[in-house]
């Protein structure tokens, strides 16, 4: 975990816990929340990690869980964008028995329904028709051919991490907590948010949706201000429900 601002300060107040996009890493999320002294931002950073198979994937979720509890934070709430939304679900499925006050947001992302099929499919997509299609959605804006080449081969390993993940989702869906379902309007990856929203429900529970305005696949840099609205808005909605039951 990278944190970009007081770890000290995040125990026992609310930490945010970060998975980047497909190719994306801990950075994508310096910005967020970094005027609210009361929310501690930390970026899963997968480094070198390679998930083959689900017994990697379990040993990589257990690490997470595990540096997450040292953290010592009051309140979770972990975010995934685009294919760290999945992994995202799955910290919180695996963490949801032990934490009271943990709440979820997948954001920019349509599952994986078939996750072999999605696997069959990458293996045979060449790196110009992955890498055109992602440029359709605003990414490598700026970076040179060799940030390109790396990020792209950072995003062919996170799509196996997330098909991983959503065979994980299938046998332990994250229905025990409250999740946000986050969209752009402008994202072309996410049309139909009602069918998006059908699909995220096999795996978790979607108790609020909310479309940004203007929001394209990478809104988490250009909308930061309203995704820690959104987001704010709706752990403190589910933490006043939680308080009226208790």
């Amino acid at each position: 975990l990278v944190c970009f601002g007081d770890v000290q300060a995040a125990a026992g107040s609310t930490a945010v816990i970060a998975v980047p996009f497909g190719g994306g890493d801990a950075t994508a999320y310096r910005n967020l929340f970094q005027g609210n002294p009361d929310v501690q931002v930390f970026g899963v950073d997968f480094g070198d990690t390679e998930v083959e198979n689900a017994t990697d994937f379990q040993g990589l979720l257990d690490s997470l869980a595990s540096d997450i509890e040292e953290i010592g934070a009051a309140h979770l709430v972990i975010y995934g964008h685009c294919a760290g939304a999945a992994t995202a679900a799955c910290i919180a499925s695996s963490m949801a028995a032990h934490h009271n006050h943990l709440d979820l947001v997948v954001a920019a992302s349509r599952p994986v329904l078939d996750a072999d099929a999605a696997i069959r499919a990458a293996e045979t997509t060449s790196d110009q028709i992955w890498t055109d299609y992602l440029r359709s959605l605003g990414a490598f804006t700026g970076l040179l051919d060799s940030q390109v080449e790396s990020m792209l081969a950072r995003g062919r390993r996170d799509h196996l991490i997330a098909c991983e993940a959503y065979r994980y989702l299938t046998q332990y869906p994250a229905n025990g907590v409250s999740a946000l379902m986050l969209l752009g309007d402008e994202d072309p990856a996410t049309a139909e948010p009602e069918v998006v929203l059908a699909q995220w429900g096999k795996f978790i529970n979607v108790t609020q949706a909310a479309t940004l305005a203007g929001g394209g696949h990478y809104f988490v840099r250009t909308h930061a201000h309203e995704v820690e609205e959104t987001v704010l808005a709706f752990t403190a909605h589910n933490t006043k429900g939680r308080d009226s039951k208790s």
